[in-house]
């Protein structure tokens, strides 16, 4: 991993990372350094954080087939850069 990544936030809960990319934040890099653990890393900005905290507050809300679909797109995602 470089370190072009300056401001970034880095995630491992795979339902908030779920609920972000779903409303359309664009996961930069999927760090797999801790392997089997793997870190999503999101351009920080204040549109993420504020997200994250309507996440977190229950004030959040998508579509939940989109939901379950991103879940797996990303375990995909997951299981390509294990193998």
């Amino acid at each position: 991993m470089n370190n072009d990544y300056n401001s970034v936030i880095a995630l491992e809960d795979m339902c908030l990372i779920s609920y972000l990319a779903v409303i359309g934040f664009q996961i930069e890099a999927i760090d797999s350094r801790k392997y089997p653990q793997f870190t999503f890393l999101f351009k920080e900005s204040k549109e993420l954080k504020l997200a994250m905290e309507n996440f977190f507050n229950d004030s959040a809300s998508v579509e939940p087939k989109s939901y379950w679909a991103k879940i797996r797109e990303l375990k995909s995602r997951i299981k390509s850069i294990k193998n």
